[in-house]
């Protein structure tokens, strides 16, 4: 009975916490964030047709294919994200509910390697403590990214990997496939990352002779590795007959063009000498650009302090993928780790982790994108500082304890507010959320209105809407899949388009939505008996997308300017009518 009730306590500490890390997550997520970006509409609306009819949108495509429905995306995360569609019918919160899932539990999943890595049981709570509400997991944690699910599958292949006996470390095989096929960027170093995971258990099962390691054991290391490859090179040699080929273009290696640019210009810069040929060439540029792209994945700026606002006004860019805090004890950890013979394999797996994370960002030709490219710097950066907090507890000095825990606290509570109260303004900088609001606008139409969008992105806009409106179901999906593989995105009495309009010859059951931005109509004047209206930005109030012969929101009072200050406007499907358009609609200037 006691030995029961000591193992209980551990179990129910454990169960407890991932339950608060994943209340924390389904927290208000059909709210915050308030829209979903391009990038994650794909996967959202994928997950809602093949939740409905088995295909994309397309209805060419299937899961069990295991290639990619378009070039510019994964092959199974949409297929993953479907599984939310059956916690409810807030399509902002069926599209993440898989992600808030996988992220209460990848926390867990790195305490236990931790574990297995340091054999030490004391390793499991440091690592909750760091990775519990760092800011990129938390993140993730509440939108429908791949990355995320890609570093889920391939951290439950590493823990397959070190906890299983004999045989059963096989079933790594299982998570490395379906890993493999979530996310785009870790394809690239899946072979060389599972291999040091193998040399590091070779070593280990072996010493101080890994030669004389059992023979089944070497049987399961050598099938593991040889899946690896195997899976590899099956998904390069299919790659040339898939529309995801044309991926490859944006690999530095295939960008012939650029590169002889590059030295046509340097040379054109450089004074005549024999060594230009030795100098100023394809090789070399190629080189340069390799260590160049490869060092900006050790940003600490982006890492720790700022992330990359450019490139995701979605996230909290107040704050890095990591906290300022967490930069001393991954420092810390990687010494502590080292000091010690015994964790000295463990210090070198990881720095290897650290070394081979930026690869993804270092072969691509377009920038560097960290938060998704450089992905596995997250479990390794996670762990390593979990190592620095077990360097600093293992000592009596109380003061570096509490130091320690008011710091991480705070810095905390620091994310937490930018989160909650300033994130969900300023994550709305990009035409997403406009998007949202588009689609709820069309809703509150009657169905006699004939409704065309006009914009520069209208494959995104029509999935846009689609999703939002929850049209993605059985009896759609035959003009659905028309629509996307003719290229004519109508369906019923909305259309989406990229060409302009005449202004002055709108009927009155039409109206017309026009990006603010596309430059066929961008000097559009119409004449004065058009009623106009404008769906603004949430930053400045400029006008995002322009409504033209707008009868539902013109009757109310439009101000030129908005301002949503109440957390309750952003759950725009329960406003009325008047409150949603004095909130997020302007009279056109």
């Amino acid at each position: 009975m006691q030995i029961t009730q000591r193992l209980s306590k551990p179990l129910l500490f454990s169960i407890g916490a991932w339950v608060i890390l994943l209340m924390s997550r389904l927290f208000q997520l059909g709210v915050i964030p308030a829209f979903i970006t391009h990038d994650e509409i794909y996967y959202a609306a994928e997950s809602q047709s093949v939740a409905a009819s088995g295909s994309d949108l397309t209805g060419t495509w299937h899961p069990w294919s295991f290639t990619a429905a378009s070039s510019l995306y994964a092959e199974l995360p949409g297929t993953m994200i479907s599984f939310g569609r059956i916690f409810g019918s807030n399509q902002l919160a069926a599209a993440r509910v898989t992600s808030a899932v996988v992220g209460s539990l990848l926390p867990f999943i790195l305490a236990m390697i931790a574990v297995e890595l340091l054999k030490d049981k004391r390793a499991f709570w440091p690592v909750i403590a760091v990775a519990a509400f760092n800011p990129w997991l938390y993140q993730f944690s509440r939108m429908s990214f791949d990355a995320i699910l890609s570093l889920f599958f391939y951290s439950l292949a590493m823990l397959a990997l070190l906890k299983l006996k004999h045989y059963q470390k096989l079933w790594a095989c299982l998570f490395i496939f379906l890993g493999f096929f979530q996310y785009q960027g870790l394809k690239i170093i899946m072979v060389p990352l599972f291999f040091t995971v193998l040399v590091y258990l070779w070593w280990q099962a072996g010493r101080p002779q890994p030669f004389k390691m059992k023979m089944d054991l070497r049987l399961v290391l050598a099938g593991v590795g040889i899946f690896c490859i195997a899976l590899f090179g099956v998904f390069v040699v299919r790659l040339t007959g898939q529309s995801s080929s044309t991926r490859v273009n944006d690999l530095i290696f295939f960008k012939d063009d650029l590169l002889r640019r590059r030295v046509d210009e340097e040379r054109r810069m450089t004074l005549t000498s024999p060594l230009m040929v030795l100098t100023s060439n394809k090789p070399t540029i190629l080189a340069n650009a390799l260590i160049t792209q490869y060092m900006k994945a050790f940003d600490l700026g982006q890492l720790f302090i700022y992330g990359e606002s450019y490139r995701n006004p979605f996230s909290v860019w107040t704050t890095g993928m990591f906290y300022v805090i967490d930069l001393p004890l991954v420092i810390l950890g990687i010494g502590w780790l080292w000091a010690d013979k015994k964790r000295r394999p463990v210090a070198i797996l990881l720095v290897s982790w650290l070394l081979l994370a930026p690869l993804p960002v270092a072969v691509n030709s377009i920038d560097a994108w960290l938060m998704f490219r450089a992905a596995w710097l997250i479990p390794t950066l996670l762990l390593l500082s979990a190592s620095g907090v077990m360097a600093i507890w293992q000592y009596p000095l109380q003061l570096g304890k509490v130091a320690l825990v008011s710091i991480y606290s705070l810095s905390v509570l620091w994310f937490g507010y930018q989160y909650w109260f300033r994130y969900p303004i300023f994550s709305t900088a990009d035409k997403g959320f406009s998007e949202r609001i588009m689609a709820s606008y069309v809703t509150r139409l009657s169905d006699e209105k004939k409704v065309k969008i006009l914009a520069n992105e209208s494959w995104f806009v029509f999935q846009s809407y689609l999703y939002y409106r929850n049209l993605i179901t059985p009896e759609n999906l035959p003009q659905i899949h028309q629509a996307f593989l003719n290229k004519k995105y109508i369906l019923n009495n909305v259309e989406v388009d990229t060409r302009c309009f005449d202004a002055n010859n709108l009927k009155p059951e039409e109206i017309i939505i026009t990006e603010a931005g596309n430059s066929p109509c961008e000097n559009i004047k119409p004449s004065g008996s058009v009623k106009q209206s404008a769906i603004a930005s949430l930053i400045d109030s400029g006008s995002i997308y322009r409504v033209y012969n707008d009868q539902l929101c013109t009757q109310f009072n439009l101000r030129s300017f908005t301002k949503v200050n109440e957390r309750r406007l952003l759950n725009i499907d329960a406003l009325s009518n008047e409150e949603f358009c004095e909130a997020y609609f302007t009279y056109d200037k």
